[in-house]
C-alpha cells in the first residue's frame, strides 16, 4: 500500500474558506499525521545501485581518473538515453564546428531536461540536475555522431 499521511479521521472544519485554511487538514476535509510525515522525512532511504555507481564514477571524475566524456557516457548508457532522447538529428551534430556541441542552442538541450531526468530517477538516481543532463546528452550526442559519420549506425 502506498504511503498515506492521512489518518482517516474527519477534520471538523466546515467546507469552504475555512477548510482551505485549515492547519489540520490542509483543504482534504480528512485530519493528516504531520508527526508521521515528519519521521518519514528524517528516515535514512536506502542508496540504489546505480546511485552508489555513479558516486564512485564521479569520485574518479573529480579526480582525473576519468574523462568528463568516460563519466557522463558511462551515465547516458546507464539510464538508458537513446538517440531519440536527443534534441537535434545526427547530421546538424556532424555539422556542428565546435567539439562541445555550444553552437547547438543550449536552449534545445535544457528542453530535454523532463525526459531525460525521470529517466535517471527511474533508473535510480536521487539527484538529478540540469547541468546533468546536458553533460550526458552532449556526451552521447558526440559518440553517436561519431559512429554515425563512420557509418556504424544508421537510422532507418
Amino acid at each position: 500500500m502506498p504511503y498515506q499521511p492521512k489518518t482517516g479521521a474527519a477534520c471538523g472544519c466546515k467546507r469552504g474558506i475555512q477548510r482551505d485554511n485549515c492547519p489540520n487538514c490542509e483543504g482534504t476535509g480528512q485530519v493528516i499525521d504531520f508527526a508521521a510525515i515528519r519521521a518519514r522525512s528524517l528516515t535514512p532511504t536506502s542508496t540504489s545501485t546505480l546511485q552508489t555507481e555513479h558516486d564512485a564514477s564521479r569520485k574518479q571524475y573529480l579526480n582525473n581518473e576519468r574523462s568528463h566524456d568516460e563519466h557522463y557516457l558511462w551515465l547516458a548508457d546507464a539510464i538508458g538515453i537513446t538517440i531519440a532522447d536527443l534534441p537535434v538529428n545526427l547530421e546538424r551534430i556532424n555539422k556542428s564546428t565546435d567539439e562541445h556541441l555550444n553552437d547547438i542552442a543550449l536552449r534545445l538541450w535544457d528542453d530535454r531536461h523532463g525526459t531525460v531526468r525521470h529517466k535517471a530517477t527511474q533508473a535510480g538516481m536521487r539527484a538529478w540536475s540540469l547541468s546533468d543532463t546536458v553533460c550526458v546528452l552532449k556526451a552521447y550526442a558526440r559518440r553517436a555522431g561519431k559512429l554515425y559519420a563512420e557509418g556504424l549506425i544508421t537510422l532507418a
